[in-house]
């Protein structure tokens, strides 16, 4: 990560009254939370037929 983006982090993160690891923590679970495992695991072959 650049080095102004992890300043920019640590700054939100102080102004939110958390750690770096604890807001990092919430994003990854509230960006999680919006998967459908699903929909990554169950995806069907196209109907394309194969060249030999």
């Amino acid at each position: 990560m650049p080095v102004p983006d992890a300043d920019k982090l640590a700054a939100v993160a102080e102004a939110k009254g958390m750690s770096v690891s604890d807001y990092v923590a919430k994003l990854v679970t509230q960006h999680l939370n919006q998967i459908q495992l699903e929909t990554l695991s169950n995806q069907e072959a196209l109907p394309i037929p194969r060249a030999s």
